[in-house]
């Protein structure tokens, strides 16, 4: 899908993702359009509960009833932000950001041993 929503931007620019889905895999490629340069960054939002550590250019994050791997070519920065899970309560949690300066920003989530879904 694409949109036009940061047209107000110089060069004009188009954001395209493309989401690819295998059996273990959800690959998602955002790439930006225009005739300017821009810098691309994607932010995953994470559960508190969750439990994070750096794994080479990704995540890993999961406890004991998740895992799910995040690959990318740029490696992340973790930063920390607000989760409101009711109004009034707000939870501090960890925030993964991916980005790029060449317009191109890809990553792939992996759920190993999801495998193929039953017949």
């Amino acid at each position: 899908g694409s949109h036009d929503g940061y047209r107000h931007f110089s060069g004009n620019p188009i954001h395209v993702r493309k989401v690819l889905l295998d059996h273990e895999r959800i690959t998602i490629k955002d790439s930006v359009k225009s005739c300017k340069d821009h810098r691309l960054a994607s932010y995953i939002h994470l559960h508190p509960d969750l439990e994070i550590s750096p794994v080479n250019y990704g995540l890993r994050v999961g406890n004991v009833e998740i895992s799910l791997t995040i690959i990318s070519p740029q490696k992340p920065l973790l930063s920390t932000a607000w989760y409101f899970p009711e109004f009034g309560k707000k939870i501090q949690h960890q925030v993964a950001q991916f980005s790029s300066p060449s317009g191109v920003l890809e990553y792939s989530l992996s759920f190993p041993g999801a495998g193929p879904p039953a017949a």
